[in-house]
């Protein structure tokens, strides 16, 4: 049977260009020193991305779901593939939701630089925003329950206790 997933993590890799081959549904490409994700063959649906140096969204494949790309130095999200139904960009320089897919159900963007929430899709079941400006923002000015910080901020905690 043919292999589904590649793991390339912790490979010191620069460019994913020739290295992925077509009929790859997953890709690990964490620990790396990518600056785009240019090279994905079109059978790409999940992607995980983390801890590069990755710039951009674009040159994804047009059909991937899932995009893991934690610590990085997104910008923005423009030129990411519609087709995109969950995005784990945590930890990157964002500063506002511009490009999100129209039709993502789980966006999770906490320790960005988000000054604004505006372009959020209406539809989406789950968003994670804790730890930018605008959500300190809405903390204070009381439009976050209160029950659901504490909830968010242990998340938090949680996951640097055992990330960073």
């Amino acid at each position: 049977m043919k292999d589904l997933y590649l793991d390339l993590s912790s490979s010191n890799l620069t460019s994913l260009v020739g290295k992925v081959p077509e009929g790859i549904v997953a890709v690990a490409c964490r620990h790396n020193k990518l600056t785009s994700l240019e090279g994905l063959p079109k059978s790409t649906k999940i992607v995980y991305c983390s801890d590069n140096k990755i710039t951009s969204l674009e040159g994804l494949p047009v059909g991937v779901k899932e995009v893991w790309c934690a610590r990085n130095k997104l910008t923005t999200l423009k030129g990411a593939p519609k087709s995109i139904k969950r995005l784990v960009c945590n930890f990157n320089n964002l500063t506002n939701l511009e490009g999100v897919p129209a039709g993502i159900k789980d966006l999770q963007c906490y320790s960005n630089k988000l000054t604004t929430i505006e372009g959020l899709p209406e539809n989406i079941r789950y968003f994670v925003y804790q730890m930018n400006p605008i959500w300190f923002e809405h903390y204070i000015q009381g439009i976050i329950p209160r029950e659901e910080t504490d909830k968010g901020l242990l998340m938090l905690l949680k996951y640097m206790d055992t990330h960073v």
